[in-house]
């Protein structure tokens, strides 16, 4: 994403929560509530404790599950619709 990453202490890529939120393609809202939850862990950055630092491979775990979450609704509320009968009349 940024040409200077940085890393965290096991060698892990960080973002920003800005470049995390670009990522994901969710609003600044949704980004706030990811993390104030814990759905996405965040750490502040030791030179500026104003900005928040995630790691890279948890964006992109949401991402995946994200996208398999929809991908398994979707499969399953086309399944649901054919197997609805008609209520006898």
């Amino acid at each position: 994403m940024s040409d200077t990453s940085m890393q965290d202490s096991d060698g892990g890529e960080l973002w920003t929560v800005g470049e995390a939120r670009e990522y994901l393609k969710v609003s600044t809202n949704k980004m706030v509530k990811m993390l104030r939850s814990g759905v996405l862990p965040y750490e502040r950055d030791p030179l500026d404790g104003r900005i928040r630092l995630v790691k890279r491979a948890h964006v992109e775990a949401l991402a995946r599950f994200h996208q398999h979450a929809v991908r398994r609704a979707s499969i399953s509320m086309r399944c649901g619709a054919r197997q609805k009968k008609r209520p006898p009349e």
